[in-house]
């Protein structure tokens, strides 16, 4: 039975925390098969009923396309349109719709996406500030940011002067949300230190406010209790409250059920033959990349999501499918076959390669047997002896050894020490030749 429950999810949880505000939450998987959806929630409080929340989701490229409508100037190549909640996790941003980068959509911080901009935004006095929680269900000791959301004019960069990178960023009135621009005509090389492989921070002894960081945890062992009886944890550190739902796990399951469900209305997304027509509509992505997931489609079209999942040709979705069966063929007629047609030309010449080189090793080995001879002694100056006589079985060697060359006389060595054996020591008077 899938075990749904809505008062742990973040939509839910975030809309009471803020009331009177509207909510954003970061992408998340949609267990209904919709790909990567925003939850856009609000808490209505009474006196008289208990409190509610509304709740109701969108695609990642439909605010995308919100953005782009409302500010044309986002459609720039040099020009970055971002949002991002009151937590610093992105709700949309350019490098989440992008089939080139690399790295998961869920939970993309600013520190991971536009670490100079975060690194400058720490030193704006009262915006943002790095607290501390305690979660005692694993046991850890959270860290994340808090923004502003009373921020009453437009943020920009700090340091005065010439930058190559600008950005200007501003509070949505009514939500929890921000909106940012960013003119980048470079780029800059600033990072937030950020873990690899977990969430774990790089540094546990120390939290300044200046210092960007990515949001991460700490082990609760770390920190040391004062006494038996009061806890540090009690004394400074919050708690972080109820521990939010993870619904990834759940997202096959409830997809196969959808999946016997009836449309609710019935498109074509073949009929979208512009960018921004298809952006945004429910099942419909964008294709721009071929299969290898590098090669851009020399003409991009339109289609099924599970057909071009997030852009990339034949790209396996997050509910495990993989499929080119309902692609439009007569969009595919303009696709790049540059990479198959390569592909055959390097595997044809291995073939050849290893073919020459097969051939030049048996006519090697072959030439070698034809300088061996094999025969009798008295057969070697005999003009009348065939080629093919030497390797034939009836020719024996004699001497039992095989010969390369004709036998040589070769004179014994003479010794420097040999003593010629007439030799006589002439007799002196002295009795001694000195030597």
């Amino acid at each position: 039975e899938y075990d749904y429950e809505p008062v742990r999810r973040p939509w839910y949880t975030y809309a009471l925390d803020n009331p009177d505000k509207i909510i954003l939450t970061p992408p998340n998987l949609d267990v209904g098969g919709a790909g990567y959806v925003v939850s856009i929630s609000y808490a209505v409080k009474s006196p008289f009923y208990p409190t509610m929340v509304v709740s109701m989701d969108v695609t990642m490229g439909f605010l995308y396309k919100l953005l782009i409508d409302s500010m044309p100037l986002c459609a720039n190549s040099y020009v970055k349109c971002f949002i991002m909640n009151n937590r610093g996790y992105l709700v949309s941003h350019p490098g989440l719709m992008d089939p080139n980068s690399s790295g998961p959509i869920e939970q993309q911080h600013i520190t991971h996406k536009e670490s100079m901009i975060a690194i400058d935004m720490l030193n704006h006095k009262g915006f943002v500030t790095k607290r501390l929680c305690n979660n005692f269900y694993d046991k850890t000791i959270q860290r994340f940011y808090e923004f502003n959301t009373s921020l009453p004019n437009v943020l920009s960069n700090v340091v005065s002067g010439d930058h190559c990178v600008h950005y200007y960023i501003a509070a949505i009135p009514g939500t929890n949300a921000f909106i940012g621009l960013v003119n980048a005509s470079c780029s800059v090389g600033a990072f937030c230190p950020c873990s690899m492989v977990d969430r774990l921070c790089l540094n546990c002894n120390r939290m300044e406010q200046t210092e960007c960081e990515c949001p991460c945890e700490c082990s609760s062992e770390l920190y040391e209790c004062p006494n038996a009886n009061i806890s540090r944890f009690n004394q400074d550190i919050p708690l972080c409250g109820m521990k939010l739902e993870n619904n990834n796990h759940k997202s096959h399951y409830f997809h196969n059920f959808a999946e016997n469900l009836k449309s609710c209305f019935d498109f074509q997304c073949e009929s979208y033959l512009t960018h921004s027509s298809c952006l945004g509509v429910l099942g419909c992505e964008w294709c721009q990349i071929d299969a290898d997931g590098r090669t851009p489609l020399s003409s991009p079209f339109c289609t099924s999501q599970s057909t071009c999942f997030n852009g990339v040709l034949g790209a396996v979705t997050p509910y495990g499918e993989a499929t080119i069966g309902h692609i439009n063929r007569d969009a595919l007629g303009s696709y790049s076959t540059i990479g198959p047609i390569a592909g055959c030309i390097v595997t044809i010449s291995l073939v050849i390669a290893v073919a020459i080189y097969c051939y030049r090793q048996n006519v090697t080995t072959a030439s070698c047997h034809n300088l061996y001879v094999d025969g009798p002694a008295e057969t070697w100056h005999d003009p009348d002896v065939q080629m093919s006589h030497l390797q034939s079985d009836e020719m024996h060697d004699l001497s039992g050894q095989d010969k390369l060359l004709p036998a040589m006389e070769i004179e014994a060595p003479i010794s420097p020490y040999r003593v010629v054996t007439g030799y006589r020591r002439a007799h002196t008077a002295g009795g001694s030749d000195h030597g």
